[in-house]
Formats: structure tokens, C-alpha cells, sequence
């Protein structure tokens, strides 16, 4: 009877052991992804910004349309992108993977980069100098966070 006994605190002890390891490396994965979601909400925040002040100057003039382009087109897609990227400052973001977050954006700022090339005289260089922008505050906001 007490080999049992001694056998059965063993085994709890192992399995309280075993528990509290992976209670950390779950408690590790939920902040990792908690890092990953501030980490896209901050960028996607600053794409936001980014986009309305090319919008803005689509308004003002700074910034002049191609041949036969329509002005209340490119700004509509400026507005669609915004309101993709807003989805990331919401709670609903954080049920996506990595992964998904990184294609999903990707796919948003790829759409937006196509058409500033394709509706704006210089738009190669206003899409060029957006992504150098948004290369240079992702590494700073990855490194912040």
C-alpha cells in the first residue's frame, strides 16, 4: 500500500510539473500574440495616417491624376483601404494568425500601392516613398513594442 502511495504523489508531482510548464509556454504564446496584434494595430494606424494625407493631397491638387483617371475613384480606394486597415485596431483582429494578419495587410497596402501607380502622375514615386515610409515606422513600432 505504500508503494501506491509513494507512486501515486510521484505521478501528481510530475503531473503538476508538467501543468506548470505548459501553462507558461501557453502564458509565452498569448503575450507573443498580444505583441503581434499591438504591432500590426500601430502600423495599420500609421498606414491610416499616411493614406489620408495622400488623399489629401489628391484634394488639394498637390498630387495630380493621370489622363482620363477619376479623382472620386482613387480617393473612394483610399477610403476602402482605410477602412480595411481600421479592422486592425479592433478586438476582431486578434482572432487572426500571424500569418493572416500579414497577408491581409499585404494584400491592402499591395492594392492601394497599384492604384497610386496607376491613377497619379508620379505614382510610382508616391507609392515608392509610402512603402519606404512604412518599411522604416514597421521596424521602429517592432522594435518599440
Amino acid at each position: 500500500m505504500e508503494p501506491l502511495i509513494g507512486s501515486l504523489l510521484a505521478a501528481g508531482a510530475v503531473a503538476y510539473i508538467v501543468f506548470r510548464n505548459i501553462k507558461k509556454i501557453t502564458d509565452g504564446l498569448e503575450k507573443e500574440e498580444e505583441k503581434v496584434f499591438e504591432i500590426y494595430s500601430t502600423f495599420a494606424i500609421k498606414a491610416e495616417e499616411y493614406l489620408r494625407e495622400i488623399k489629401k493631397n489628391i484634394e488639394n491638387g498637390t498630387f495630380e491624376l493621370k489622363e482620363g483617371k477619376s479623382e472620386n475613384e482613387i480617393k473612394e480606394k483610399i477610403l476602402e483601404a482605410i477602412r480595411e486597415l481600421l479592422f486592425f485596431e479592433t478586438v476582431g483582429a486578434k482572432k487572426l494568425s500571424k500569418k493572416e494578419a500579414e497577408e491581409r495587410l499585404f494584400n491592402i497596402l499591395s492594392k492601394i500601392d497599384q492604384e497610386l501607380e496607376e491613377s497619379l502622375k508620379n505614382g510610382e514615386e508616391i507609392a515608392d516613398n509610402l512603402r519606404e515610409k512604412l518599411q522604416k515606422d514597421y521596424e521602429k513600432i517592432k522594435n518599440d513594442i
